[in-house]
């Protein structure tokens, strides 16, 4: 079960294995508190909201993920998907 699922039902205590992850690249694109908004190039297996979730106990204020957006995975990039509404012209 995806950790996400298990907060939602109410899961406080849940066992999250350690792994090695690697951040290439986080740039800050915003500052508008309390929002922060940032890009983040990261290896596989990296789960963003535990990265927010760390930044924010490193800061000592806390923190967790607004939204999120994947704009690419390995060599697929979000601009160059086509709209669902469009899939009958590329079919």
């Amino acid at each position: 079960n995806p950790f996400y699922k298990k907060a939602r039902r109410g899961e406080l205590n849940i066992d999250i294995k350690k792994r090695k992850i690697i951040i290439y690249k986080l740039h800050v694109l915003s500052v508008d508190l309390p929002f922060v908004k940032f890009k983040v190039k990261c290896s596989k297996g990296t789960y963003i909201r535990t990265l927010v979730n760390d930044i924010g106990n490193k800061l000592g204020c806390g923190a967790y993920l607004h939204e999120l957006s994947r704009t690419s995975i390995g060599d697929y990039q979000l601009d160059h998907a086509i709209n669902i509404v469009d899939i009958d012209n590329f079919l």
